[in-house]
């Protein structure tokens, strides 16, 4: 742990962190699917994650989210059109519809350069 308690945003910490969520959320909905890359920022020396989840629950992925990092919901506009925000004390959540699976296959794996993981 760094500084004020929090873990710094490392490729192995973010691993973890995206494989404990992923097994919380199937205790909720079990037939969750989730698909992650992890790229590292271009300007620190930090990284995150994009992530694909295919769920039925949305209620239950939403607080799961909320709880995950510590933060309450907003509602904005961007880029892609309306999507919901989640500003926590461990980091922040952008949620956009997915449009189609294969193009955001695409972009993590290419656009990223790496390879994206999936988690059934």
């Amino acid at each position: 742990m760094k500084g004020n308690g929090r873990y710094p945003a490392t490729e192995s910490n973010l691993h973890k962190q995206i494989t404990t969520f992923y097994k919380k959320l199937k205790k909720l909905d079990d037939t969750a699917i989730l698909t992650y890359s992890i790229e590292k920022d271009r300007y620190r020396w930090k990284y995150h994650a994009h992530v694909q989840i295919e769920y039925t629950d949305e209620k239950a992925l939403y607080r799961l989210l909320g709880m995950f990092v510590h933060g309450d919901w907003v509602r904005g506009i961007g880029y892609g059109g309306s999507h919901d925000t989640c500003y926590g004390k461990y980091g922040t959540v952008y949620l956009e519809p997915g449009c189609n699976d294969l193009s955001a296959l695409r972009y993590m794996n290419k656009r990223i350069n790496s390879n994206s993981k999936t988690l059934v």
